[in-house]
């Protein structure tokens, strides 16, 4: 009798250690996520890295979680603005990702393009949620209007960087 108890209660414990672990480990994988429910190309260890890459990376997930949080935007025209937004930082993740493989010279380079468009999405999303409160579009439209010229740029340069590294998309 008393061995089933022990057994029981070895049983219990294995099941909620393992519980644990595998919240634990999908709770990891969702923080690295820029947008909720798509897969970031970023390494896991960039949820905690000190890396310049690794911290654009967190400021564009932060970004995207503040623009997400705000329930007025579910609303109205601004839907298509947070879209936008979620598809603007996932470029240029990606461009971070990229960069982050690149031979100190060139990351350097990289990275002095990837932070002004960081901090112009970040200060879309600022003007997104000032939106909810101001009422009017036209801000966030300049913002958005930036940071896509800004991605386009970065593509530009990350197209460039990868055919100079043979990355992905190379000939």
């Amino acid at each position: 009798m008393t061995l089933l108890v022990v057994l029981a209660i070895l049983v219990v414990l294995v099941g909620w250690g393992a519980t644990v672990a595998i919240s634990g480990k999908r709770r990891f994988a969702r923080a690295g996520e820029i947008v909720p429910g798509v897969a970031s190309k970023a390494p896991a260890s960039w949820a905690g890295a000190h890396s310049p890459e690794a911290r654009l990376h967190r400021r564009l997930r932060d970004a995207v979680a503040a623009a997400s949080a705000n329930a007025a935007l579910e609303t109205g025209g601004l839907t298509d603005a947070r879209a936008a937004i979620e598809v603007q930082a996932l470029a240029i993740d990606d461009v971070l990702v990229v960069t982050s493989a690149l031979a100190q010279p060139a990351r350097g380079e990289s990275l002095a393009k990837a932070e002004p468009a960081v901090e112009a999405l970040e200060a879309v999303v600022t003007a997104l949620v000032a939106t909810t409160v101001a009422g009017t579009l036209a801000e966030v439209d300049r913002g958005l209007a930036e940071v896509g010229e800004r991605v386009g740029l970065l593509a530009a340069a990350r197209a460039e960087l990868e055919a100079e590294t043979g990355g992905p998309g190379s000939p």
